[in-house]
This record gives C-alpha cells, structure tokens and sequence, in this order.
C-alpha cells in the first residue's frame, strides 16, 4: 500500500523494492494540482478497484486514500490551488509474474 503521505507498507512476503508512482521516477502516491476561485470547497470521487495489466498477467488496485477531509471533500487555497495525493493498495498475488503493469483510473473533481 502506498496512502496518500507516501508512506509504503506491505504484507505476505512482498517487498517493496520497485517504483511504484503515476510517473515512474520514484515510489509515491500520485498527486495532481488543482486550480480555480481561491477558498473553494471541491468534492472529490476516489476510484473504483480496477485491474492493472503486463501482458496476461494482472493486479487489482483498490482501497484508494487521499488527502481530502472525512467528507471527500478539499479546500482550494487562497491563491486557488491545492495538491491532491492519490494513494491505493496493489494486490499482489502468490508467483506474481515481473512485469511492466499499465492500467489507467479516473478521480472526480467536482467544484461547489
């Protein structure tokens, strides 16, 4: 699991000594700036779990984080920005096959 400060844990063996980021340079949670009227309030929708995929082989990513309050909810600052961090969980299964794993999700942004 990667949560949204960065912090990785794993369980069952798994070691985390590879790259895991939106952009592959380093391990991380995903981030994204947000921009528009300073001080507004954004409802933010996490992801569904959805598979990742290196040829046949695949891996669900699911249990998303992020850093929004208890109500899914982030606040733009008074310049209208705020950094969104993006973390989830990889489940991965027993003889995982090495691989290049690719798969795409969506976040909902949705401005008050």
């Amino acid at each position: 699991s990667v949560n949204n400060s960065g912090a990785v844990t794993t369980t069952g063996g798994v070691t985390a000594a590879i790259a895991i980021t939106q952009t592959g340079t380093g391990r991380g949670p995903g981030s994204f700036e947000l921009t528009g009227s300073p001080n507004r309030q954004c409802d933010v929708v996490l992801p569904a779990p959805f598979t990742i995929n290196s040829g046949a082989q695949t891996m669900t990513v699911n249990a998303f984080n992020a850093n929004v309050n208890g109500g899914g909810k982030i606040k733009l600052d008074g310049t209208g920005h705020a950094e969104l961090f993006i973390g989830a969980t990889l489940s991965v299964a027993a003889n995982q096959a090495v691989g290049s794993y690719t798969g795409s999700y969506i976040i909902t942004v949705a401005f008050q």
